[in-house]
């Protein structure tokens, strides 16, 4: 993973930074501090801090309020102005470092364990996902230790550990805070390159969607108008055309919002499905062409949006290949839903022209059939050679196979 070292003097303002919100840390630190306080006031715990219980629990009340007072208003402000941003930041470090510092100092004692407190916020602060790593921040917890050297000397505590417990402690808080950053803007920088893949995925799915469905109603508008130039002399067909041009565009309309459904899926079930899948068929029915459609299994069974959608295109793709460029007369169409198995099958076989698979290079539709199939766990396989007609065979894994109990709609 890749790792990016370089710091800025401070963190920079994005709009609608989530780090510091108080609906989400408000009520976890007051949950850990209130037990923390309640360490801290244990006799064994006073005796070897020598922190009286109400000097700690002084300085974890105004540790709270400092948090809902960033957490809360500051936070809200921040969405909106870089100013209230960066008091925000700056108090959020000066608070926890100030109060951690005081929280040490009290006791008189530089080899007290209580450095973790300050260690802690290091690791914390290193580990933001929306600030980035700073030299402000790296400076602050790398010295803010050496500063109570003097106030060790001044009441009396070990010269040694006097400078030997801050020492270790700036030594430790500023690898912490630099190796958690470091990692952290690595994080960012993975998290961006997948945004960027998510997105050209979005754009290659939605270029397979309108292929499939808007340039699939267009290639059967096409056919009726060859068949209007055909028939131009005999009204009574021409007005049977029309109707069924009619109901190709009402179609297409359904074509749209069924691409609308691939963006934000919903169920349905196998009796749904039948009816979309004769729907299609009739439509080509109307350019001269029988196509018989036959189902199998539990017709309540339930499909999510992406086996319902990669059903629809395979069987609207090989009609329409079928009928194009194949000349078929006859299409034959079988839908199984193998409950043991736990799978879905659509087979879909004419009486074409076919080709010889080993030469013909495949169209953005035989290619959208079977990376749609992919995507879902199935497989994809196409049978034809010359004059032989074609076969194509989706099989998806029925992900939760499970039945409507409510009666199909038919």
């Amino acid at each position: 993973m890749q790792t990016e070292r370089e710091y800025r003097w401070w963190p920079t303002y994005r709009k609608g930074v989530v780090e510091y919100d108080g609906r989400y840390v408000f009520f976890p630190f007051l949950v850990a501090e209130s037990a923390f306080a309640a360490v801290l006031c244990l006799p064994p715990v006073v005796r070897a801090t020598g922190i009286a219980p109400w000097q700690a629990l002084t300085l974890i009340a105004v540790h709270l309020a400092f948090v809902a007072l960033g957490g809360f208003p500051l936070h809200r402000m921040a969405q909106t102005s870089s100013r209230a941003f960066h008091l925000q930041v700056g108090m959020t470090l000066l608070y926890n470092v100030g109060l951690g510092l005081a929280l040490i100092t009290l006791g008189g004692e530089p080899k007290t364990p209580l450095w973790m407190a300050l260690l802690t916020y290091a690791c914390i602060s290193g580990a933001s996902q929306e600030i980035e790593a700073s030299y402000g921040f790296l400076a602050i917890v790398t010295c803010a230790p050496l500063l109570t050297i003097p106030i060790f000397v001044a009441q009396g505590a070990s010269p040694t550990w006097s400078i030997a417990g801050p020492a270790l402690a700036a030594s430790f808080s500023g690898l912490a805070y630099h190796g958690l950053a470091a990692s952290s803007a690595g994080w960012r920088i993975e998290r961006g390159r997948l945004r960027k893949r998510v997105t050209e995925l979005e754009r290659r799915n939605l270029a397979r969607d309108l292929h499939d469905s808007i340039g699939s109603s267009l290639s059967l508008v096409g056919l009726y108008g060859d068949l209007i130039e055909r028939n131009a002399g005999k009204p009574e067909e021409l007005k049977r055309i029309a109707g069924t041009l009619r109901e190709a565009a009402r179609d297409g309309l359904g074509e749209m919002r069924g691409l609308l459904d691939a963006l934000a899926p919903t169920s349905s079930d196998v009796a749904g499905l039948e009816t979309s899948l004769r729907r299609l068929g009739d439509r080509a029915v109307a350019t001269g062409v029988d196509v018989q459609l036959s189902v199998d299994g539990p017709v309540n069974t339930v499909l999510d949006g992406p086996q319902r959608l990669t059903l629809l295109r395979a069987f609207q793709e090989s009609l329409n290949n079928a009928i194009r460029h194949g000349g078929a007369h006859t299409i034959t169409s079988r839908l199984q839903v193998q409950a043991a198995a736990a799978a879905l099958v659509l087979s879909i076989e004419d009486d074409g022209s076919g080709f010889d698979l080993a030469t013909h290079t495949p169209g953005r539709g035989l290619v959208g059939m079977k990376a749609r199939a992919a995507e879902l766990g199935g497989e994809f396989e196409m049978q034809t050679h010359p004059g032989g007609g074609s076969r194509v065979t989706l099989t998806l894994p029925l992900r939760a196979p499970t039945i409507d109990p409510s009666p199909p709609e038919r």
